[in-house]
Formats: C-alpha cells, structure tokens, sequence
C-alpha cells in the first residue's frame, strides 16, 4: 500500500504537490495559533479563516497536481503550475497576515490598505481562475491518451463547474459581502460560518469550487462502466440544478439550512 502512494505522488507535479503540502503545514499552524490567540472577528477566531483557506488550498493544489502532468504542453505545465502556486501563496500569506492583524482580508473596504490587500487577492485569484480555464482548453485539446472517454468528461464537467464557483466567488467580491439580507457575521453553521438566517453566497462558491475534486472521483469509480458516460451526464445535471438552486435561494436572502 504504501509502495502504491509512493508512486503515485511521485506522479503528482512537484511545485503543486508541495506547495500543497505547505498549505497544510500552515493550516497546522492556524490550529495552534487557535490555541493561544483568543482574538475574534466577525464573531469568530481571526485564525478559523486561514485554516479553512489553508485546507481548501491544499485539497485544490493537490487535484492540480494530479492534473497537470497529463499535459502535453510543456510550456502549459510550467505555466499552470508556477501560475497556480504564486496565486495561491498571495492569497495565503495576505490572508494571513491580516489574520495577524486581526482585520478583515476579504471585503475590507473600511481602510486604504485593506481596500488594496483586498484588490491585490482578486487579480491573483482571477489569475488562478484564468490558469484552470487554460487547463480545461488544453485537456480538450488534447486529451491523455490513457483517459478513458467518461473520465475526460468528469474532468471536463468538474473544471467547469468549479469555474463557475469561481464566478459566484468574483459576484460576491463585487458585493463587498457575503451575507444577503442581512449583516455578515450573524448567526452561522459551526466552523464554515454559513448563514443559517439569510443568503449566503459562500455556500454556492464552495459548492461550485469542490466540484472538480466530486467529477474526479466519480470519474475515478464509474469508468469501468458500460453507461459510464450517461451517469456523469446526469451527476452534472443534478450538480448544476444543486449550484443554480442555491444560488436563486441565497440571491432571495434564504438559507440552506
């Protein structure tokens, strides 16, 4: 077993892989800040954030990771790869460092400083978002030979889904919140903070942003599948009815939950 997983991060791109692992030695970091600093923002610990932002990096840098070497483009690896770290690690240490000063990262509009943190996050994350747009463009260009047709489609589907998430992300930048009919900060699910009283747009961009790691392991599970393709198919139909149905909730202030 171990054999096993030896070999396949040795298959993973390398600047991906580790700075995945980087991700994750911080969101360690954020736990043991957690421990010591009993400082809040917004209701919550100023390190929950980072931690969530941390893990959710990792878990994206690791499925890029697996992506990328599938490229037949060297000049795109290097591209996607290096692109993707150096956003990533922006947004990371800016959210990290405002964290330490326990002042907002996103949504800061109430200081220059912040103002700029803030614009500085969404031209790098919009650059990270532009880099996967350029992956999915060259996957379906060309496609890895040893894919099979059902698992080119589940990668296909996840990017663009995950795309949009990114949208839903870049909407609610525009709105300087989160909440929708009411303040952010509220009343909230525990640790993911989601509004349980009102709209919350962070609820439809995390679902859209984790739709590629969902297509991947259904492509992983269904494709020895005689009708493989048609049950991905209808996994994206749901999935992009589950996306549009929480976005028409929270666009009308309802909450999930």
């Amino acid at each position: 077993m171990s054999s096993r997983i030896s070999t396949f991060t040795k298959s993973l791109d390398r600047p991906l892989y580790y700075s995945a692992l980087i991700h994750l030695l911080f969101a360690g970091l954020c736990l043991l800040a957690l421990m010591f600093d009993d400082r809040t923002l917004l209701g919550l610990p100023v390190w929950v954030k980072p931690f969530k932002f941390a893990i959710s990096i990792a878990v994206y840098a690791l499925t890029l990771a697996y992506l990328v070497p599938y490229l037949k483009s060297p000049f795109a690896q290097r591209l996607i790869s290096y692109g993707t770290v150096v956003c990533m690690f922006v947004e990371m240490i800016l959210i990290g460092m405002q964290a330490a000063r326990g002042v907002k990262s996103h949504f800061n509009i109430e200081s220059a400083s912040g103002i700029i943190i803030y614009i500085v996050m969404g031209v790098f994350i919009a650059t990270a978002t532009l880099l996967l747009i350029y992956l999915a463009i060259e996957l379906l260009r060309k496609p890895p030979a040893t894919w099979s047709p059902s698992f080119r489609l589940a990668v296909q589907l996840g990017i663009w889904l995950t795309v949009v998430g990114c949208a839903v992300g870049g909407y609610m930048g525009g709105l300087s919140g989160h909440t929708v009919g009411g303040p952010d900060g509220g009343p909230g699910l525990p640790v993911l903070s989601w509004s349980t009283l009102f709209g919350d747009w962070r609820v439809a961009h995390f679902i859209g942003l984790h739709a590629l790691q969902v297509f991947l392991l259904a492509g992983w599970w269904s494709k020895t599948w005689r009708r493989a393709n048609f049950f991905l198919l209808c996994l994206g139909v749901a999935y992009a009815s589950l996306l549009a149905f929480v976005i028409w909730l929270t666009s009308n202030s309802k909450s999930l939950f």
